[in-house]
């Protein structure tokens, strides 16, 4: 009899230890099973915003460019990065279209009755008042050769002062008057902040009737603290002798397109010193490639006297 009692109970306690052990295993399944949905949903989360961040950025690249397979600058977006090659093929089709406006910008920033000087402005849209472009106009005249001058500002207008990382674009080596290159600017914020921007230049030189047009496009791609922050940057340099002979006019309209991706969250400070980082930019370019310039005018000019 108390062999069966204790039997009764030792079954009783297996029952309860079984009872106990199923419970906690399924706990645990459960438990398991709701991380398990908890991650998947998060998972699927991040990659409905990672997709939702390439369709914007595909989407600011092909109103960018207008010119480019989106297709093909998807395949490359997905990819990490945008292809050097797509960029270029692009900033080229672009200078060109870019050039069939020249003479019709310079008229319409009234380029002849403008003094010699430079006038900064920025251009906003009239649908919500933000930044559509920057602009930058300078005139000037250089009391040398119109010859001399616009063949010395050729040998300058690959940027020959921006050396770092440096690459020339192999895909248009040997395009008569084309240049194309990247480089990279570096610079410290007001915050102390040290940001990079990698940019992509193609430079076209046309010749008309007793005038030489230059145009280039710059892409701008932010990089690190500044990434997701682009710009397209559209330069026209006209060369024209001057009506007595002994000068060239050279004038020059820039305009940079600001192009912020809306999934980048950035302060009104950080636009604002993106966008002084992008005049600063030109003002550095334009006062490096005019005394390249002048130093070799006057020089050819000196080695000329001393004949």
């Amino acid at each position: 009899m108390n062999r069966l009692k204790q039997a009764i109970e030792s079954n009783a306690r297996t029952d309860r230890a079984s009872i106990q052990l199923s419970n906690y295993y399924w706990r645990d399944c459960a438990a398991r099973q709701q991380q398990q949905r908890v991650s998947a949903e998060t998972e699927q989360k991040r990659l409905v915003a990672a997709t939702n961040a390439q369709a914007t950025y595909i989407d600011n690249l092909s109103r960018l460019f207008q010119r480019t397979g989106t297709e093909q600058q998807g395949r490359s977006i997905f990819d990490g990065e945008i292809s050097d090659d797509t960029v270029f093929k692009a900033l080229l089709q672009e200078v060109d279209d870019s050039y069939t406006h020249a003479n019709k910008l310079f008229q319409e920033c009234n380029m002849d009755e403008l003094p010699i000087g430079i006038t900064n402005s920025s251009h906003g849209r009239t649908s919500d008042g933000e930044v559509e472009y920057l602009q930058h106009v300078n005139k000037g005249m250089q009391p040398f050769d119109y010859y001399d001058t616009y063949k010395f500002s050729w040998k300058v207008a690959g940027h020959p002062h921006r050396q770092h990382d440096r690459e020339v674009y192999e895909g248009a080596v040997g395009l008569r008057d084309t240049i194309a290159i990247k480089f990279r600017l570096e610079r410290t914020l007001t915050t102390g902040s040290k940001v990079s921007v990698l940019q992509r230049l193609v430079n076209r030189r046309y010749f008309e009737q007793n005038q030489v047009i230059h145009v280039w496009k710059i892409y701008s791609e932010g990089e690190g603290f500044l990434r997701g922050m682009n710009s397209i940057e559209t330069g026209w340099c006209r060369f024209r002798p001057t009506s007595d002979g002994f000068g060239t006019w050279t004038e020059v309209v820039v305009r940079q397109v600001p192009v912020f991706l809306n999934t980048v969250m950035r302060s009104g400070s950080i636009v604002g010193e993106f966008r002084q980082l992008l005049e600063d930019k030109v003002d550095e370019d334009e006062e490096a490639l005019r005394s390249a310039v002048e130093g070799m005018l006057l020089e050819d000019t000196l080695a000329i006297l001393d004949e």
